[in-house]
């Protein structure tokens, strides 16, 4: 069986182009939108599931010139597992391209601000030789005679990607396999499309600016191949309130091989300076879930004195809620931090009223008037603890479960109590007593304050937000009954304080009823 390297001059032509244009992977100029092009570990980087399309037309005013059209859809299994999968159609000359990818990924979390994902990629490809899509002046050319063939292959690939704050870091390898593609004609001649493994870095930052309203995220990527061009690539993309962003890029061709007429020999060739690539992109985001991009793409390369650029829209719809974005679990991070921080200065605040309550209490001849209104300050400050501690987790929903539902905020508090034994409740996410709960703990301690026992106080939370979150929200609902009891005069030697967080809940969390049961502190005396 005869094998060729080199079928005719006309398809050498054709790949070697293929090789200087986009390695054996189409280039795209929108992918700091959709990373998932480049690496499969940001498989589900939006943290909702999302659908986009893709077209790109290369050498504008060329025929034969690269067009490639993809088709995807990519999110969430689970809070730590992406899946999703795209279908790239990609032509040049004669070559007719057909590959359908599917990506896994698995995140790992390292340690706070800091994760780690890994992700495999398996492509099945279908590659043809279109002997129909020649175009030639003289119809009796022999070329039109040969027959059309094609093959297919599977591949394989894998990425990992690194996320610290606004940092992102990732590589990936397609073509791990390094499989071929064996076409055979009638003749029982056997030709080889060889695939080498490629190598993709890519990283960037995201700077906000102090005003919140803008942002500048630089991403750079570099993408290598054997007997291909390595290619490194600079976009700067500058966006503003989440919603309008604008972008400048450039991209040199590196270094490539070219392979002897005699075969197995290769010559290097620098391009670096040769073709240089330059990007204008810009972008808007509708309704919250859809992204509509542009790219334009110039070069000093002469092919583009005969070409009207090299253009690419992009579109994304975004299910659901909309994209968290590269920074979202940071900036909900920042604000629930300044909550905390609003929430700690209005404890404090609200300590000093009480003690002016107390002062005030005590001078004789006082103000009745006053002393409502200091009174009426002090429920002000607790309403607005109240308020906050009620915020939403994220912006535009109620506070959200494991299971991606939403409840509304609950707005009466329901208290629990026996004879030694009381339970009282809160809201979602907060730690703040009620009056309720206070009348309750009252009752509570008139009875402790005859009795010589030890006080055992337990803190609980639902299975609402984060489970590190809930611990520590169950631990400050503890801390702030047992604030309470100190404060009216039990001893804080008798009182044994713990703390559960979303463990031993009192019924499952499968309802907001039962959900409201388990936001609560346990009192009781033991002996």
């Amino acid at each position: 069986m005869k094998k060729n390297r080199i079928i005719n001059l006309w398809i050498v032509a054709m790949l070697f182009s293929l090789s200087l244009s986009a390695q054996q992977l189409p280039v795209y100029d929108l992918y700091h939108l959709n990373r998932i092009l480049i690496n499969p570990a940001n498989t589900g980087d939006y943290g909702t599931w999302s659908a986009f399309l893709d077209s790109r037309n290369q050498w504008v005013g060329i025929n034969g010139a690269p067009k490639t059209r993809i088709f995807g859809v990519h999110g969430l299994l689970k809070n730590n597992m992406g899946i999703g999968g795209f279908v790239i159609s990609d032509r040049t000359g004669l070559l007719d391209r057909m590959s359908m990818n599917l990506n896994y990924a698995y995140m790992v979390k390292l340690a706070e601000n800091h994760q780690l994902t890994f992700a495999l990629n398996g492509v099945l490809t279908e590659n043809q030789f279109l002997m129909s899509n020649a175009q030639v002046k003289d119809y009796n050319d022999n070329l039109l005679t040969l027959q059309s063939f094609e093959g297919m292959r599977f591949d394989a690939g894998f990425g990992f990607r690194y996320n610290f704050k606004k940092l992102e870091v990732g590589f990936s390898v397609p073509y791990l396999l390094q499989s071929k593609v064996r076409y055979f004609t009638a003749e029982n001649n056997e030709y080889v499309f060889d695939f080498y493994r490629h190598f993709n870095a890519i990283v960037s930052y995201r700077f906000n600016l102090k005003n919140d309203n803008w942002a500048i995220e630089p991403v750079l990527v570099y993408r290598d191949a054997r007997h291909s061009p390595s290619q490194l690539d600079l976009n700067v993309v500058t966006k503003w309130k989440n919603q309008y962003w604008l972008g400048l890029g450039y991209r040199n061709s590196g270094r490539t091989w070219v392979e002897s007429a005699g075969g197995g020999d290769y010559t290097e060739i620098n391009l670096s300076l040769a073709n240089s690539y330059f990007l204008l992109s810009g972008g808007i985001t509708l309704l919250n879930n859809i992204d509509i991009a542009y790219g334009y793409e110039v070069s000093n390369s002469s092919i583009y004195d005969r070409s009207h650029g090299t253009h690419e829209i992009m579109l994304i719809y975004t299910f659901g809620q909309g994209r968290k974005g590269k920074s979202y679990d940071e900036d909900i991070k920042m604000l629930k931090e300044n909550q905390l921080a609003m929430t700690a200065k209005l404890d404090t605040l609200g300590n000093k009223m009480d003690a002016n309550i107390a002062t005030t209490n005590s001078i004789a001849g006082v103000n009745n008037q006053q002393s409502k209104m200091i009174e009426g300050l002090k429920e002000d400050i607790d309403k607005l603890r109240n308020d906050l501690a009620n915020l939403p987790q994220q912006p535009g929903t109620t506070p959200s479960t494991k299971e991606g539902t939403t409840e509304k905020v609950v707005e009466k508090v329901t208290v629990v109590s026996g004879g030694g034994y009381n339970s009282v409740y809160f809201k979602t996410g907060s730690y703040i007593l009620s009056r309720e709960a206070k009348t309750e703990l009252l009752k509570f301690i008139a009875l402790a304050k005859d009795a010589t026992n030890k006080i055992e106080i337990s803190g609980y939370a639902d299975d609402v937000g984060e489970e590190e979150t809930n611990l520590l929200l169950s631990q400050q609902r503890a801390k702030e009954v047992y604030n309470y009891l100190v404060k009216n005069g039990i001893a804080p030697e008798r009182i044994t304080m713990n703390y559960y967080g979303e463990e031993k809940p009192l019924v499952p969390n499968t309802s907001y009823e039962a959900r409201s049961l388990n936001r609560r502190v346990d009192v009781m005396m033991v002996k």
